[in-house]
């Protein structure tokens, strides 16, 4: 496996390419997808935009980077673009898409890179083919005021409502899925009324009243009008625990603004869903990535990793904006000598330890390529 930089390619060195996955900051237009795809015709490219940079062996960087699979490896990703209207049902469009694709094997494992405000749909659209549990491991497209949207992208096809799904079938593929350095605290709740991604109760209080006093009055100035929170509000996502488990069960929920009498959310949290207000720290995001990195190859045998994607989700990297060098550095140092590339990513999806399948936020995901 190689790493690439699309502003320097070197392909008088690449050997049958088959599978190139990139992250972004550039627009679609400036990859060089249909120059790449006349000289190699067999060459799939696909990935998505990325919020900022990309984290890379030679730091965080604006640009196109990719992870170069060769020969038999490549054949063993099969993806496919779903793009979705305004009309359409998103669930049974995934759904029927899903049940379309045949198997690779017998253990069906799975890649998405998708557009944010539809993730839960999809995840919805694919638990009704392959359980609750389904082996995916996902990212939300990111991006910033240099681009005009977030897009994710298979060869000439590039869309900014959809979902990018590839099957693999690669020997050995590991993945994990961790919150970003957050730790949960004991103001704990149950939401008594939400739709979709708009919050209005907690203990059925308003929403917005009892995040104030979860955040000790930091942003009151903020919560009695339609508005969006300062960049600080990262610090304190709300926390969806699951099964009453404090440290293992717990996804994110980043609240970025106020609409009417209700908070806006970047993930849904149903009815019922027991609750925790969660903080954390530029220091603490910084030490649990690497901590995250380092405990993952505790597990595995470092030699025989030969490609890492890593996810990160971009409100942890706007909180750590100022350190980002120092994060990028603690990365390679943790990966040094393997070829990676990171995205900074609007959502995270995947599956904690004996949890199901679901989308979050300010979260870290990892997938191991493995020989």
């Amino acid at each position: 496996m190689k790493w690439i930089q699309l502003s320097r390619l070197q392909t008088e060195s690449w050997s049958d390419p088959r599978v190139l996955i990139v992250f972004s900051t550039q627009p679609y237009e400036a990859l060089p997808v249909a120059s790449l795809r006349a000289t190699f015709p067999r060459l799939q490219i696909m990935g998505m935009s990325s919020h900022h940079g990309v984290f890379t062996p030679e730091g965080f960087k604006r640009g196109s980077f990719g992870l170069l699979f060769e020969g038999a490896e490549g054949e063993k990703i099969h993806a496919q673009l779903i793009t979705f209207d305004e009309a359409d049902a998103i669930r049974s469009k995934v759904s029927l898409a899903v049940s379309a694709m045949p198997p690779l094997g017998t253990e069906r494992k799975f890649i998405m890179y998708g557009i944010c405000g539809i993730e839960e749909r999809v995840i919805e659209g694919i638990k009704d083919v392959l359980g609750e549990n389904a082996n995916v491991l996902g990212a939300t497209a990111g991006y910033d005021l240099f681009l005009d949207g977030p897009y994710v992208f298979i060869n000439e096809d590039v869309t900014s409502r959809g979902v990018l799904f590839a099957e693999t079938e690669l020997s050995e593929y590991r993945t994990i899925n961790t919150m970003a350095g957050y730790l949960p605290s004991e103001k704990r709740g149950i939401v008594t009324r939400s739709e979709d991604r708009l919050l209005y109760e907690i203990n059925h209080l308003p929403a917005p009243e009892v995040f104030d006093a979860w955040t000790d009055g930091m942003f009151s100035p903020y919560l009695d009008h339609d508005c969006l929170l300062p960049r600080s509000a990262g610090k304190f996502p709300i926390g969806r625990i699951y099964n009453g488990n404090h440290e293992f069960g717990i996804w994110l929920t980043h609240v970025y603004g106020v609409q009417g009498d209700a908070l806006m959310l970047y993930s849904e949290i149903g009815e019922g869903t027991e609750i925790c207000m969660t903080r954390g720290s530029t220091k603490e995001i910084l030490d649990n990535l690497k901590c995250a990195i380092d405990k993952t190859f505790h597990r595995v045998e470092r030699s025989r990793v030969i490609g890492v994607f890593l996810y990160f989700c971009a409100g942890c990297t706007n909180l750590v904006a100022e350190s980002i060098e120092q994060l990028s550095m603690a990365i390679c140092e943790s990966l040094e000598g393997i070829p990676f590339i990171g995205a900074s990513t609007m959502g995270e999806q995947g599956c904690l330890e004996h949890q199901p399948l679901q989308h979050g936020n300010m979260m870290i995901g990892m997938t191991l390529i493995m020989k």
